[in-house]
């Protein structure tokens, strides 16, 4: 599907849940479940977080759906969304899950692997200083290198979703690289 049929399509389903069919929100929430709960995940290193930030986003989204105004499109205005939602929480500033059933979207599916409470590539005892080096960047720097190495989107992509420049991505990824590796250096975890 083209990116402009997709965007006509999202467009009208969008209308449709505008006008009162709230059932048609359940396509969306299909549509964008999986690579939202993905991302979530890798900000986040919990399961059961992910689970409660993904359908807080899809409640909070469906609440808001009027203020978009078809400017991007729906996918990278959802994913603008869940990055900040994410970041937010793991900064401490949201801690807040839904606690009501009204609406709850998120299903795994069966037969699907989801990512381990703890991020299994990283060496237990190089764990903690990479956290507490990623805590030194600023917000921009750390929504770029989640989406450059966690959810492994390129340039162009990243560029998009944070409404940047072309090239300011990968301006700001060398910049937040050049910050962990200082800081790692520094407290002798890399030479």
């Amino acid at each position: 599907m083209t990116a402009v049929a997709r965007w006509v399509e999202e467009y009208n389903l969008i209308q449709k849940i505008l006008a009162g069919d709230g059932y048609q929100y359940i396509e969306l929430v299909k549509r964008y479940q999986r690579p939202i709960f993905s991302l979530m995940c890798q900000i986040t290193n919990s399961q059961g977080a992910a689970e409660a930030l993904t359908r807080q986003l899809f409640v909070k989204t469906y609440q808001d759906l009027k203020k978009f105004k078809f400017n991007s499109s729906f996918h990278m205005w959802l994913y603008r969304r869940a990055l900040d939602m994410g970041v937010r929480f793991m900064e401490g500033r949201s801690t807040s899950v839904p606690k009501d059933n009204l609406y709850t979207p998120f299903v795994p599916e069966e037969g699907v692997e989801y990512p381990a409470d703890e991020i299994q590539h990283i060496d237990a005892d190089f764990r903690e200083p990479v956290r507490k080096a990623f805590a030194l960047l600023n917000r921009d720097q750390r929504k770029v290198i989640i989406l450059k190495y966690y959810v492994e989107l390129n340039y162009d992509q990243i560029d998009e979703i944070m409404g940047l420049p072309e090239l300011g991505g990968k301006s700001i990824v060398y910049k937040g690289r050049m910050i962990l590796r200082k800081k790692l250096i520094q407290w002798g975890f890399l030479s």
